[in-house]
């Protein structure tokens, strides 16, 4: 496409230059010999342009598809309550080759608040922090034997009919390895105004 670009552009570049070119030769009228003499600001301008484009045609290369999943992750919800429950979460790595460093984002259900330390000592963890709208857990690497930890989740706002959440794994260093799955707790996403706020039913 990039040189079908320059196949069209160039060849109209030298026509409008001998076209610009000729014409001030030609035509002694003042007003066509200031319209042509503007062909310096013409040429700078479709350079900029073309320059422009130079700059921004950029490629990238991922190793795998980012729709093939290279991690297995499954999630089960224990202690389902309407203001609290915990989430375990079960991760392996599914390639023969090594993996990074391996980063688990956890969606944070609206209205509910994540008590990070809960996860406690986990092979391989590094760190655990909440960062905005998730809980980014940091493991030095993954294996083929499943890794699996839970955290707790405490409601401090009331919202009704909560919608499902993600766990986004991923290798620090080859983004393409990745594994994107969507839980939800049932009470959760039942529950209406009524169940959160009973006060005002």
């Amino acid at each position: 496409m990039f040189q079908t670009y320059l196949d069209i552009i160039v060849p109209l570049l030298v026509v409008f230059s001998l076209v610009w070119s000729v014409f001030p030769l030609v035509c002694d009228s003042l007003v066509f010999d200031h319209f042509f003499h503007s062909y310096s600001i013409f040429t700078l301008v479709v350079t900029t342009i073309l320059s422009m484009h130079f700059q921004i045609d950029t490629n990238f290369h991922i190793d795998k598809e980012l729709t093939t999943p290279s991690f297995d992750v499954s999630t089960v919800l224990l202690d389902d309550e309407l203001n609290s429950f915990n989430l375990l979460i079960c991760s392996k790595w599914l390639w023969d080759r090594p993996t990074g460093m391996v980063v688990q984002k956890i969606s944070i259900p609206s209205g509910f608040n994540p008590d990070v330390n809960s996860i406690g000592n986990v092979a391989g963890l590094m760190k655990s922090e909440r960062s905005g709208s998730t809980v980014d857990v940091y493991f030095d690497k993954m294996s083929k034997t499943s890794v699996c930890y839970s955290i707790r989740m405490t409601r401090t706002h009331k919202v009704a009919r909560i919608q499902e959440n993600y766990v986004y794994t991923f290798d620090y260093y080859n983004p393409g390895d990745q594994s994107t799955i969507f839980w939800q707790s049932n009470k959760l996403g039942d529950s209406s105004v009524c169940d959160v706020c009973r006060e005002l039913c």
